[in-house]
């Protein structure tokens, strides 16, 4: 949130952080702080584990694809906050795998019919620069996600 001097969003708890999320479930509109974001994914990655380990020891594999159901959403709305208050579009969480899927396909349509044709080899090096496009549209996300917010309106506000 943006208060009435224009500065970003308030760092907030680990439990704050958590009820946020939740609180406002598919909402991306607005900010959210670097602490908002990363504490959530502290929370999703340490409540996976268990659920995870819970699911080897029952041998009923559900909690965890429970958990990431309910997950999902929350935790991309609060991307696409964290990207707003770094002043980013929250587009660029979608960028990397639009560009890794055709890099795949290309791949894999590449390997069976690899043999001498040129074609084949063009489509696998095309499939090989997608790929690699998609890991650099990843990087550059991820250093926006840690990056300083923006002070005073951007165009998400």
């Amino acid at each position: 949130m943006i208060d009435a001097h224009g500065c970003a969003a308030p760092p907030v708890s680990f439990q704050d952080a958590v009820r946020s999320v939740y609180t406002n479930y598919a909402r991306f509109s607005g900010r959210a702080s670097r602490s908002e974001y990363w504490y959530f994914a502290l929370f999703t990655f340490l409540v996976g584990g268990v659920c995870n380990i819970a699911d080897r020891l029952s041998g009923v594999e559900v909690m965890a694809f429970v958990f990431g159901l309910v997950s999902l959403i929350p935790s991309l709305a609060v991307a696409f906050r964290r990207l707003h208050d770094a002043g980013h579009s929250g587009a660029w969480l979608f960028l990397p795998p639009l560009v890794l899927l055709p890099g795949m396909f290309l791949m894999g349509v590449a390997g069976v019919g690899m043999n001498e044709n040129g074609a084949v080899l063009a489509m696998f090096i095309l499939g090989i620069a997608l790929m690699a496009i998609a890991g650099l549209t990843y990087v550059m996300t991820l250093v926006f996600l840690v990056s300083r917010p923006v002070l005073g309106r951007t165009e998400w506000d």
